[in-house]
């Protein structure tokens, strides 16, 4: 189960990045599949916030040590990288980090799925699911309105703008 929800996640984040991949992979029957042929039932998303290739390595040498195994996630079939540098910053925010996560395209630190120069952006990957008709929620243990699970349902030009955030994201 674990490794379809994986698959499903990688298939998904394809739809959203990739302009030209945006219509759902379907079978003849017109249901959203996985590429072998398994029906998607769920999407789950998870965000560790802050979390890198380093931050990775020190938890396994942590657990199991310098040669220990590797962590579970480490070895599933499906593993993705992100280059989280920002539209204008080689070093990000979580603001600019997240919106590009979202919808797969670069933002400047601060901005939360919205260009402050006006130039339009994609839809986030909870707006394009729910516009192929799937269930959509989103859970933090953050603040909703905090810049990473902001990114996920609202557009706004800077990330403190949290009461915006707030009434973007609980429509």
């Amino acid at each position: 189960m674990r490794r379809k929800i994986i698959t499903v996640f990688v298939a998904f984040l394809t739809l959203a990045v990739l302009p030209a991949a945006r219509a759902p992979v379907t079978a003849s029957g017109g249901q959203n599949v996985l590429p072998n042929n398994h029906e998607v039932k769920h999407v789950i998303i998870m965000v560790a916030d802050g979390m890198g290739l380093a931050d990775v390595t020190a938890a396994r040498i942590r657990k199991n040590g310098i040669a220990g195994p590797p962590l579970r996630f480490e070895t599933l079939d499906e593993i993705g990288y992100q280059r989280t540098f920002s539209e204008l910053n080689t070093v990000t925010d979580s603001a600019g980090a997240a919106s590009a996560w979202a919808c797969g395209e670069k933002f400047v630190n601060d901005e939360i799925c919205m260009h402050t120069d006006g130039r339009p952006n994609n839809a986030n990957l909870l707006e394009l699911a729910k516009a192929e008709g799937w269930a959509t929620g989103l859970v933090s243990t953050q603040t909703i309105t905090n810049a990473t699970p902001a990114a996920f349902g609202a557009h706004v030009t800077f990330r403190d703008c949290e009461n915006e955030i707030a009434v973007s994201t609980c429509r």
